[in-house]
């Protein structure tokens, strides 16, 4: 039989900041998943994998500084582990993308029923709702790569049986979890236990971690 795989799923922000955290859960998951916030609903994991070395960010709006240096930060932490993506880090569209795409590519098609565009229109669609629920849930959560990270992971961790990971002390895990299952506190304690065995000076590149995971696979 074979075992069941240990899979995270990141939140609440699209990228891993600190490399301790992204070498202490690609050393114990199987798979890691995370949340675009960039509208790219058409294979997100290939998109970024397929990123050229140097690259140029549009802006659209006017955007903060803050929100400026997160979006550069993603796409930094997207090239600088090109090699785990598809591997290790796999990425999702957030659920308003996937939303939109879906119906967009219904309507070109002419599958589009009558029923369904209304909901789209009225904000009725499962996203659309998830979304909403998770704001009038959360009415104090006001950061916009939050908004667009967080309800798409508890989706995919709920639809999938992931676990929700993260390593932001202002949110910790499993905060956005109803359910305290075995899997979920024992990945918990072996994060804790392989954090205290690495060094805190650590900073392990892609290939570091490929070559630690074969290493490790036993």
């Amino acid at each position: 039989m074979t075992p069941k795989k240990y899979i995270g799923v990141y939140y609440p922000n699209c990228y891993i900041e600190n490399q301790v955290s992204l070498a202490t859960f690609s050393l114990f998951f199987d798979e890691l998943h995370l949340v675009t916030v960039s509208d790219m609903a058409t294979d997100p994991t290939g998109y970024l994998k397929r990123l050229p070395t140097s690259i140029n960010i549009n802006v659209i709006g006017k955007p903060s500084k803050e929100e400026l240096e997160r979006t550069k930060n993603f796409y930094q932490f997207a090239l600088n582990n090109q090699e785990l993506l598809g591997e290790i880090l796999f990425y999702h569209p957030h659920l308003l993308d996937s939303s939109v795409k879906s119906i967009s590519h219904k309507l070109l098609s002419g599958e589009l029923t009558q029923d369904e565009l209304l909901d789209f229109v009225s904000g009725n669609t499962t996203e659309q709702k998830l979304f909403k629920e998770f704001t009038e849930k959360y009415p104090e959560i006001q950061d916009d790569f939050v908004l667009r990270s967080s309800p798409t992971a508890m989706k995919l961790a709920d639809e999938n049986d992931w676990i929700l990971i993260g390593d932001n002390p202002e949110m910790p895990v499993p905060y956005l979890s109803n359910t305290h299952s075995v899997r979920v506190l024992t990945s918990i304690l072996a994060e804790e236990c392989i954090k205290i065995n690495l060094p805190k000076t650590i900073s392990l590149n892609a290939n570091d971690i490929l070559t630690a995971r074969e290493k490790l696979k036993d």
